[in-house]
């Protein structure tokens, strides 16, 4: 997780830089392949987890979708959905946080 961790949030200070767009896809893209990783898919399976696994599988899925959707406006030079994708990425993860990370 702390590989996604220092990708999302090295992305907030370049949203609407118009030289950075190349490299948001890129990111994005790192990120949506992270969230389908099977250290992410496999996580709730472990012994012990202490939560309902379709509620972390819903926050896995909505980070993977905003990723693309982030790479896909990053690709695009969209500058207004590069933000809107962004915000429901960091939904996302801040969602998932507060309800798995026991250090949240």
């Amino acid at each position: 997780m702390i590989q996604l961790n220092a990708l999302h949030l090295g992305i907030e200070p370049h949203l609407r830089d118009a030289a950075a767009m190349g490299e948001l896809a890129r990111v994005a893209g790192e990120i949506e392949t992270l969230g389908a990783a099977p250290v992410f898919v496999d996580w709730p399976k472990r012994p012990g987890f202490p939560h309902d696994p379709t509620r972390y599988e819903r926050f896995r899925e909505d980070l993977v979708r905003g990723a693309a959707e982030l790479q896909g406006a990053a690709e695009a030079g969209d500058k207004d959905a590069v933000v809107a994708a962004y915000a429901r990425l960091d939904a996302s993860c801040t969602a998932c946080h507060k309800r798995y990370s026991p250090t949240y």
